[in-house]
């Protein structure tokens, strides 16, 4: 508990006051009785004020707190957490909230100084930016409570637990929210077309051009329209695409913001999304780091988001890239 600035002016304009009649004293000046009593009065009276307003806010309960808070950020965005605070006693009262944020995320709007309703609930709003990506625990909330006469202040670390997980923010490539990352690509020219050819993959039946093989010639086809009619095949295009993430000394240098190992990151996400959209099979791994992990290629839906829970958390480190050792490792997991 700490003395307010209204109890140090109370009390350095009594000290005042007393250094006034004490000088009158030594310089043998006549001061009256009355003038000193009322001077000790004065300093008994702000004595006994300043106890029972401290003996007060020594008594008060602590408000009740919950933070509001996204389960998952992205990396370099800024996001809006929020505190919702409840003041159990039946008369308002004046506080100041500072969240305590783990280190790694930057902040703005904090302390803010709000008066606490009656039996009421009030919010407040500060901003967050994550700076690396990772796990983040919150661990205390600080309120800092002013007593009912604004002569103390008591500051209170209050346990309020959450938690959350930073994602590279591979939109920012293009500038677009994920929604619009197909029509991104559609105007990059990234577009699913089959492709003609002599493949596996059945495509359609049409008439015969200049150029065509017999053995494309549908014989039943042709007997039905009593035209030559061929059938015609794509090429098989689905592939597995492996990629390999190096997190090693060479990629912790700073490009802006980010480090090239995080833009690395990103723009393998990116590539990965364009690959899994194309219908191919898309796998990872990554080397130079102790967090060695491997995804085999799968083509499913979810096999994004399994990308994304997975490598969130990775550090690049000061280690040197053995490619030859890397290579030699996924040819020993991924068998084909």
């Amino acid at each position: 508990m700490n003395p307010s600035r209204r109890l140090l002016y109370a009390l350095a304009a009594v000290l005042c006051l007393g250094l006034l009649l004490g000088t009158a004293a030594a310089l043998e000046s006549t001061v009256p009785s009355a003038i000193r009593t009322a001077w000790w009065g004065l300093l008994l009276c702000l004595g006994l004020v300043a106890t029972f307003d401290a003996l007060h806010l020594h008594r008060l309960p602590s408000p009740e707190l919950r933070r509001v808070l996204a389960g998952n950020l992205a990396l370099g965005r800024w996001h809006e957490v929020q505190l919702e605070i409840r003041h159990p006693l039946t008369r308002a009262m004046r506080a100041e909230i500072f969240d305590h944020v783990p280190a790694g995320l930057d902040m703005q709007a904090l302390p803010q100084q709000l008066l606490l309703p009656a039996r009421q609930f009030c919010q407040l709003s500060y901003r967050l930016q994550p700076t690396r990506r990772g796990h983040f625990h919150f661990e205390h909330c600080e309120i800092r409570l002013f007593s009912p006469l604004g002569l103390w202040r008591e500051r209170r670390l209050l346990p309020l637990q959450s938690q959350t997980r930073v994602y590279p923010d591979f939109t920012q490539l293009h500038g677009a929210p994920l929604m619009a990352v197909d029509r991104w690509l559609s105007r990059l020219g990234v577009r699913q077309q089959p492709r003609r050819g002599l493949g596996m993959d059945f495509n359609q039946l049409r008439e015969f051009q200049e150029g065509d093989t017999l053995r494309q010639i549908d014989w039943k086809a042709t007997a039905r329209n009593r035209t030559p009619i061929v059938r015609e095949y794509q090429d098989d295009r689905d592939q597995q695409i492996l990629l390999m993430l190096d997190c090693g000394r060479r990629m912790r240098s700073q490009d802006g913001p980010l480090t090239h190992f995080d833009h690395a990151l990103n723009a393998s996400l990116l590539l990965g999304y364009v690959a899994l959209r194309q219908g191919d099979a898309l796998g990872l791994y990554t080397f130079a780091t102790e967090q060695r992990r491997f995804f085999a290629p799968a083509k499913s839906q979810t096999q994004l988001n399994a990308l994304l829970n997975g490598v969130y958390d990775l550090v690049n480190t000061q280690r040197p890239a053995d490619f030859v050792l890397a290579i030699n490792d996924v040819l020993a997991l991924q068998k084909r």
